[in-house]
């Protein structure tokens, strides 16, 4: 048996019915092909012989990928209005995979057309690290429209390269954002004193305002 590149190569003398099978353990996309059992028949007592060639193609598919989305920081909880976000989507293919992909990801918010960088969004290319692919959305300033919305990554994987051989699969994730409206609450004002006020000493005090994590700064003045 043969797919043009290695042989499984039985002789047998026997009396009746020859069966030799080829396990594979597992199948793999590079496993993917034409192959040609030929069966060269010989009998010296009647001096028979022939040949016979039988041929089959074993067509993968890749298996749908593993998607998952995240928040960055992950386990935020509930965000709050005027600030950013980064949406993680990470893809994970099975190891059985072992041929060239090319590993494509949408991003839509709600069911809708594909998000693209703007002003509103800022949206990493595809990039592999630790055998798994990541993409990354910026949402650069939530808002209470954003309270429930729903960001889902679609993903598209093919083989890299135009084989008859190997069928794609697809993917896809979502996580569902919870926002609440930025408050007096969300502000917090403390002023230090380092020493007791007294005429003719140095004296200096500090005023700090904490606000949520990832608030966008917008100057004015």
């Amino acid at each position: 048996i043969t797919d043009g590149s290695y042989e499984v190569l039985k002789y047998i003398e026997f009396s009746g019915d020859a069966i030799i099978s080829v396990n594979f353990t597992p199948l793999r996309t590079s496993d993917s092909g034409r192959y040609r059992c030929s069966v060269d028949m010989r009998q010296a007592t009647v001096h028979y012989e022939d040949v016979f060639n039988e041929s089959f193609t074993i067509n993968t598919t890749i298996s749908a990928p593993e998607v998952v989305v995240t928040t960055n920081p992950p386990d935020v909880g509930t965000l709050v209005e005027g600030t950013y976000i980064d949406l993680v989507c990470t893809v994970a293919i099975n190891d059985a995979v072992d041929t060239n992909v090319n590993v494509s990801i949408v991003w839509s918010r709600n069911g809708g057309s594909p998000l693209s960088n703007s002003s509103d969004y800022s949206i990493s290319p595809v990039s592999l690290i630790s055998d798994q692919y990541i993409s990354t959305i910026r949402i650069e300033e939530l808002m209470m429209i954003d309270n429930g919305a729903t960001y889902s990554c679609s993903v598209s994987i093919q083989p890299s390269s135009l084989s008859t051989y190997i069928t794609g699969s697809n993917g896809d994730s979502d996580i569902t954002l919870s926002v609440e409206d930025f408050t007096d609450d969300n502000v917090m004002v403390n002023i230090y004193f380092p020493s007791i006020p007294t005429a003719g000493d140095e004296f200096n005090f500090t005023c700090t305002a904490t606000v949520p994590e990832r608030l966008v700064y917008v100057p004015t003045g």
